[in-house]
Parts: structure tokens; sequence; C-alpha cells
């Protein structure tokens, strides 16, 4: 039965997940301005799980051929949702590994979601497969503290996407990308690049001019010694 089949052949008796949202003030210009609150996890669980049924990922906006819901890989722990995709060739398998949170995204979150990432990659590297294969992580929570270093952390672990949760009056839910180049306002590098950066600098130019030159050195000698290799050919030629 197909993804789309079997939510047809329970929604009757399963009542849509409603995500509960609250409104918190208005702005000078009459706007509502709103906040989402979750009773638990699960609440956001079954929201997004609306829509992995019809075979669509809501956070990344993208297509998915199946998913898993509170999938247990001992001893790493529980994965909150786990979305697989194929290519049309069965070439390529891209595993997406979602954690929820109801608060704030953390470092402990992150660490948690990476946890989860080894242990997919552990099964897979001792049980080969017959395709490549990717694996990432996401992280879901509807605040991202920018005050906090959790958003360096998340800028340099590859593999791992960080996103919020917010809130349109027209459009409704939408899952917010926090982005990877997160950087101090008013940074000063002056003193730095005095004392480091030119430094750097110049000695990766100097050695690139000298490697440069090392080629043109190799160059000429092969040049040598392909021109001696011709002359003792004519010479012998010639015998």
């Amino acid at each position: 039965m197909s993804l789309r089949a079997a939510r047809l052949a329970t929604e009757k008796t399963e009542p849509r997940p409603v995500l509960p949202i609250r409104f918190l003030s208005r702005d000078f210009r009459g706007s509502q301005m709103a906040k989402i609150v979750f009773e638990s996890e699960q609440e956001l669980e079954d929201y997004i799980c609306e829509h992995l049924e019809e075979g669509l990922n809501p956070i990344s906006d993208s297509n998915i051929d199946w998913y898993g819901r509170q999938v247990e890989i001992k001893p790493y722990g529980v994965i909150d949702l786990m979305t697989v995709s194929y290519e049309p060739n069965g070439l390529h398998v891209s595993i997406e590994i979602i954690e929820l949170k109801k608060e704030v995204i953390t470092i402990k979150a992150i660490a948690q979601l990476a946890r989860y990432i080894r242990g997919i990659k552990h099964y897979y590297e001792i049980n080969e497969q017959p395709f490549s294969l990717d694996i990432r992580g996401v992280l879901v929570a509807p605040r991202f503290d920018i005050s906090d270093d959790t958003v360096y952390l998340s800028n340099i672990v590859n593999g791992i996407d960080c996103y919020t949760i917010d809130y349109e009056l027209d459009s409704g839910i939408s899952f917010c990308y926090c982005g990877k180049n997160w950087g101090k306002s008013g940074a000063d590098f002056n003193e730095f690049e005095e004392l480091y950066g030119k430094r750097i600098n110049d000695m990766a130019l100097t050695r690139h001019v000298d490697y440069k030159n090392y080629l043109k050195r190799q160059e000429g000698i092969c040049n040598d010694v392909v021109e001696d290799d011709q002359d003792a050919h004519v010479a012998s030629v010639n015998a």
C-alpha cells in the first residue's frame, strides 16, 4: 500500500493533528505576532508526519520515498524521524535524520543528533550496500538563541542543518533554515591582520612561487633527458 493510500485508509478514524498557536501581541501596524507553543515534541512530530505520509518533507521541502518514526538503533538511541529518498536508478540513497525539540536548539541537541548520525553510519560500515549513501541530520525547534555559542557549532559541523519554526497569518507554518555563516557584528581584525594575517598570506605566496619555480626546474630536467635520449637514438642509428 502506498503512503498516500495508507493515509486515506486511516483518515476517517484518526483526527488530523493541529499545531497549537498562541497569539501574544500586536505590533504598531496592528498585525498579530505569533508564538508557537508545544505541549510535547510528539505534537510537532505528528504535524510533520502528516506531510511525510504524502511523500513530502515539509522542513526541507523535498520529496521522500518513505520514512520511519521513533527509529531505535541500539545503543545509539531513538531517532524521532528518519526519511529515505532514492535516485531513480537506485544507485544513490539519501537518509535524513530529524531531531525535534519543543523549545530551543542547544549544543546538547546537536551532539545528540551527531550520535544518531554516527549510529546509522556505523550500521552501513559493517553492512555493505550496493549504492552510494548520503546521511544528513536536521534539528528543528521553535527558537535558535543567536547569543549562545550553539550558532558557531552549527557553522562548522558538516552534515547537520538547523531549522526554526515560523508562523505567518497568510501562509501558516513554515520551517526557516538557520544558515551557516554566523559571525559577531563589529568584529575588529586589524590586530590579527597585522600580527598573523599578513604573515600567513606572505608565506603562502612565497611557497606558491617556490613551487612554481620547482616545477619549471623539473620540466627543464625532463626536457634535457628527452634531448639526450633522442641524441643517443640518432647516434645509434647512424652507427
